[in-house]
């Protein structure tokens, strides 16, 4: 394990050009609260994406290839994330996926928990999600790749598996790798969740995690994101999205006996509750929502697609 005072975070996604959810996915990216990272986008599809020179100055690299090094065609996301892992140069590695919404303070926390664990891997025991596109928000067992922090050196040792596009992170993969090795560290942060598994957004269409057995997961993935941005480069949008998601996950019901000052405390950090009523005055306001048993995480998701890292 990298034990650097100050390690380096490569956050790598991979896309299709789905232009819309990766300018959506940039700005958490540029929220982060934790300075030494960089945001790869690898980019896949046949039409080029572009970043405005902004975001080079902010960090953000964009690599368009379409295919192997080699020349051969990319068979599934397996591929394509081993083929990223050439181009990032962090000490440790996460998962940024394009669709997904990560806080101000994921990264900076989790540096801070993977260092004081000093194993492989590290990752919260709970996440968001959100299966209507931010109408409504639970909290469940975490079984999302991209809320883990791991050595860099480690995923590229063990790499990602090429049997099954949406399982490419297990199915013998690095995180199998972790967990089997006793290197994964699982942890309870409440409240302080910092990552939401959206799914609904009509941007992101076909989710891989959610077909993981069609043997055309893959194709379908590319087929669903149809959305270049007609070539315009891509900088920072409007952050209305990314309030609508800190106003839902506050509004949340909750067990009264749960304290979520720490929550709370990090909204005003990052200027969201700054002249506001204040939230815990609110009858309705709370953070922790009631969790998603395992039985409907599987009924929505697919038994056989769900990975439950955490017991």
């Amino acid at each position: 394990m990298n034990m650097n005072t100050n390690p380096k975070v490569s956050c790598v996604m991979c896309t299709y050009g789905r232009y819309k959810t990766v300018q959506r996915s940039i700005m958490t990216w540029l929220e982060q609260d934790y300075e030494n990272k960089e945001l790869l986008i690898f980019n896949t599809a046949e039409v080029p994406l572009f970043i405005s020179d902004r975001l080079q100055k902010a960090g953000v690299r964009v690599v368009n290839q379409s295919s192997k090094a080699s020349g051969a065609p990319f068979t599934c996301l397996g591929d394509v994330r081993q083929a990223a892992l050439d181009h990032m140069d962090g000490d440790i590695y996460v998962c940024w996926d394009d669709d997904d919404f990560f806080f101000p303070w994921f990264l900076s926390l989790g540096v801070s928990k993977y260092r004081e664990h000093g194993k492989w891997a590290w990752k919260p025991s709970e996440a968001y999600m959100t299966m209507d596109n931010g109408v409504n928000y639970k909290i469940a067992g975490n079984a999302l790749e991209a809320t883990i922090l791991v050595d860099a050196d480690i995923i590229k040792k063990f790499g990602f598996s090429t049997n099954k596009s949406g399982a490419e992170h297990t199915d013998g993969g690095w995180m199998d790798q972790c967990r089997d090795h006793d290197q994964l560290v699982i942890e309870d942060i409440y409240p302080l969740e910092s990552y939401c598994y959206t799914w609904g957004s009509p941007d992101a269409p076909h989710k891989t995690s959610g077909h993981i057995d069609e043997p055309n997961n893959f194709e379908n993935h590319k087929s669903g994101s149809v959305d270049f941005g007609d070539r315009v480069p891509l900088d920072h949008v409007d952050c209305e999205f990314m309030r609508r998601v800190y106003k839902g996950v506050l509004d949340m019901e909750r067990p009264s006996e749960k304290d979520h000052t720490a929550l709370l405390n990090k909204f005003k950090e990052i200027g969201y509750l700054e002249g506001e009523p204040a939230p815990v005055e609110k009858p309705t306001m709370g953070y922790f929502g009631s969790p998603i048993p395992r039985e409907s995480i599987e009924a929505m998701l697919g038994k056989d697609n769900v990975f439950w890292l955490n017991g």
